[in-house]
């Protein structure tokens, strides 16, 4: 089975404390590869709406005609669907070389399938058959093997081979409802694509060996919408699926199926539209046969209803009727300087509008991104821009930064303009006029229409042509070795960690699905006005700089540095509006907390901590007078100290908090004197400045209360300094004593902290309905906290451990 990521991510977390396990490798070789495989995934159906209005065309009609090609569709109504597909087919814009590719163009016009044959884990025989082109071909695998189809004599033998998989695999086989005890026998079906891993990928599968030719399929089906009792109406949605050679993120796998849906509606439907919903532009039958006639005026009448982008385990929609609304959406759910409510609106509008609306029906896809994750900090070797993890196959809507696409925060970074440059040359067709060399167009002939499995099942019965070529469509076949070297495989058996490689589109839960699915959960898009923002702790991380990603990710931790860093990010993106250079957007999913930022200031009493005075002894005394144990103790008398406080909220219950906080007190020592003297008095005043960082976490898991049991522990950096040191009432003496350290803006030793706490505290926070001026939040906090400072207390004294503790109260604002 396949966990999503939000179910794996405790598991994930298990894997990555287990870094050296992950370091040695997997071993995954074809002698253990099924131990990692889930259970096969079931075919999905058509809908019950494609075949009742006779998508495909209508078999028992006189006018059908299956022939050219023989796909199980009628071939005037597949030229039709054909011409809908290009008006409607999406500009591609790759993020790092990786485009859509033919599979024909990948495997070879003729295609070996591997056929091996499993019972209890292992492995009982090896087989293949051909599909595809049955023409002799050389095939050049990692090895650079020749290797040809068998000659006509043995073809039928081929063909019967493939006839026997499909009848094994057949959507309709009866599963008997019992088990052998030596287990069944289960067939793996995998093409075993060019390459083993990132690097022979990415030299397979290179434009200098592949060529520029990128090619895209269409799947178009009818999806009944929901009329409340009404007479039924219908979306219809033409589907186009991406293949890529292999996918190259925080987890790989070879071979990958990407693709997103275009929901299409009437001009007259979408001016009709009065919620201005995409809901509302639903086809009745109608209009859907009037769609489907080859005479239809496809350019002049059909326009987008809305578009489903897919990206990992994550959909997202663009309601077009929605977003090209004039009327602008309200801001009172807005983030005060961090939320860009209206900016998919605004993008939408400029692409329909760009280029004299020549690309108003045409999506603009962006083809994964530059993974930012935890992962990073495992890389040894950096590798810069030639970095790995680049060409995830996920379909965004936008580029900039995707934030908690994948398990654990993973993070990926895409690039582009939201809206492309176009030339300016009224001429050209919308296929030349995007001035961008990363972005591809795909007209008719470089559309495959791929009907539904239902269509062309009957003719693999009967037609040794269209098996080889179909039969990919209907088998359970995985498009590439089965299980690949990737972090997490194999901790649990038969589950997916991201490193199993894909089954056809059919055995994809999208198919023939608008929206969510079982495999595909809402993103609930919120856009963020910063290329970097609190929403996540991997957003200063770069792909493929590896460990040396850890002084990043260690300066992202500094109290100070972080919370200045984000704080200033709207204010700096409004600048780079100013100067015409707009900042990449941050994507964030998910319920924005009701505040990014909270700033605090307030006072504080400090508890215990008498072992400071240890200072005050003489620098040649090894010990204070031992004669009087009772009096010689040392003594703090602490004066209320002055804290601020800057929280950076990641979710609605946990933040990232820094405080920074100045106190003054009173030592006191007892010191052995002369022999006349007896003991002394020793006094001084010590100031303390301290800085820390940690992480606080809300308790009480109701997120719309004012009050808030919470929870904090972190770490920091204590700097002191004593002096007026008087002894006996007598003269002061010219001394200054320093301990600890605060830490330096650049790498150095200092960064370890040399203090550590934990506290509880409890905070009330207003309602948003309070908030002043409707951008300002207001409260109040309470806490008491337990310090830890590892200190040199001066001469003789070595390094301590300190304990005090402090109550704090603060009043806060946020935003």
């Amino acid at each position: 089975m396949e966990l999503p990521w939000h179910a794996r991510t405790p598991v994930v977390i298990a894997v990555v404390l287990a870094v050296p396990m992950l370091l040695r490798g997997q071993g995954i070789t074809r002698e253990n590869y099924h131990d990692y495989l889930p259970p096969k995934p079931r075919i999905t159906t058509q809908t019950a709406a494609s075949a009742a209005l006779h998508l495909y065309g209508d078999r028992s009609g006189s006018e059908y005609r299956d022939s050219l090609p023989l796909d199980g569709v009628d071939d005037r109504r597949g030229r039709h669907l054909l011409r809908i597909a290009e008006r409607f087919s999406p500009l591609v814009r790759r993020n790092n070389f990786s485009v859509p590719r033919s599979f024909d163009a990948v495997l070879g016009p003729a295609q070996l399938l591997h056929v091996d044959r499993w019972q209890a884990g292992r492995r009982l025989a090896v087989d293949s058959v051909w599909l595809g082109d049955p023409q002799p071909v050389r095939i050049d695998g990692v090895g650079g093997a020749e290797s040809s189809i068998p000659g006509d004599p043995e073809l039928e033998g081929n063909d019967l081979a493939i006839l026997k998989l499909l009848r094994e695999e057949s959507p309709f086989a009866s599963r008997p409802n019992n088990v052998r005890p030596s287990g069944e026998v289960e067939s793996v079906l995998y093409f075993d694509l060019p390459g083993n891993d990132r690097a022979t990928w990415r030299e397979a599968n290179s434009d200098a060996r592949m060529g520029s030719q990128s090619r895209i399929y269409a799947h178009a089906f009818l999806v009944e919408h929901d009329s409340s009792g009404s007479a039924p109406r219908f979306h219809l949605v033409m589907q186009y699926w991406f293949f890529y050679p292999f996918n190259d993120a925080a987890n790989s796998h070879e071979g990958d199926w990407e693709h997103i849906n275009v929901i299409i509606t009437t001009t007259r439907r979408r001016a009709a539209a009065r919620s201005h919903t995409v809901r509302q532009t639903a086809l009745d039958s109608t209009e859907v046969a009037a769609i489907l006639d080859a005479e239809f005026p496809v350019e002049d009448s059909l326009v987008i209803g809305a578009v489903d982008y897919y990206f990992h385990h994550s959909t997202t929609r663009f309601d077009y009727i929605a977003l090209a609304d004039s009327s602008p959406r309200g801001e009172a759910d807005a983030r005060y300087a961090w939320e860009d409510v209206g900016f998919v609106k605004k993008i939408v509008r400029e692409r329909m509008a760009v280029a004299g609306g020549r690309l108003a029906t045409h999506p603009l896809v962006f083809v994964g991104g530059d993974n930012r994750g935890p992962d990073e900090l495992l890389v040894l070797r950096p590798r810069f821009g030639g970095a790995f993890k680049r060409n995830s196959g996920a379909s965004y809507p936008l580029p900039g930064t995707w934030q908690t696409v994948a398990v654990l925060g993973v993070t990926e970074r895409v690039s582009g303009r939201a809206t492309p440059d176009v030339r300016d040359d009224s001429t050209l067709g919308w296929y030349d006029v995007i001035d961008d060399e990363h972005f591809k167009a795909y007209r008719a002939q470089d559309i495959t229409l791929i009907p539904d499995w239902e269509r062309v099942y009957p003719l693999l019965e009967n037609d040794a042509t269209s098996r080889r070529r179909w039969a990919w469509l209907v088998l359970p076949l995985h498009w590439g070795f089965p299980a690949m070297h990737s972090p997490g495989a194999g901790l649990i058996k038969h589950v997916n960690f991201g490193n199993i490689s894909p089954m056809g589109p059919a055995f994809n839960s999208g198919w023939n699905t608008i929206g969510e699915s079982s495999n595909y959960s809402t993103y609930d898009l919120r856009v963020l006005r910063t290329p970097v923002s609190p929403t996540t702790p991997w957003a200063v991380l770069r792909s493929g700089w590896g460990v040396l990603n850890a002084p990043l990710a260690a300066w992202g931790l500094m109290p100070g540095y972080n919370v200045a860093v984000i704080q200033v990010m709207p204010w700096v993106g409004g600048g780079m509006h100013i100067l015409g250079a707009p900042p990449a957007r941050t994507y964030s999913p998910n319920r924005l907390p009701r505040r990014f930022t909270t700033e605090g200031q307030g006072i504080f009493t400090e508890l215990g901590g008498r072992d400071f005075a240890s200072i005050l002894r003489y620098r040649d005394e090894s010990q204070a007078a031992a004669g009087d144990p009772e009096r010689a103790r040392p003594n703090r008398r602490a004066r209320p100290g002055v804290r601020f406080w800057f929280n950076l909220y990641f979710s609605e219950r946990f933040s990232v908090e820094n405080t920074y906080s100045g106190a003054t007190s009173d030592l006191s020592l007892y010191v052995a004197g002369t022999a006349a003297d007896g003991l002394l008095l020793r006094t001084a005043s010590l100031e303390m400045r301290q800085l820390t960082g940690g992480v606080r976490y809300d308790l009480i898991p109701v997120a719309r209360e004012p009050a808030q049991l919470y929870t904090r522990v972190g770490y920091g950096w204590l700097w002191y300094h004593a002096d007026a040191f008087r002894t006996g009432g007598g003269d002061l003496e010219d001394r200054i004593d320093h301990g600890g350290y605060l830490p330096p803006l650049l790498p150095h030793r200092r960064w370890w902290p040399n203090t550590w706490y934990g506290g509880v505290g409890v905070e009330y926070f207003s309602p948003r309905s309070q908030w002043l001026f409707g951008r300002m939040g207001y409260g109040t906090r309470v806490e008491y906290t337990e310090l830890v400072n590892r200190l040199h207390l001066g001469e003789g004294s070595g390094t301590r451990s300190v304990w005090r503790g402090d109550l704090a109260w603060a009043l806060i604002f946020g935003w």
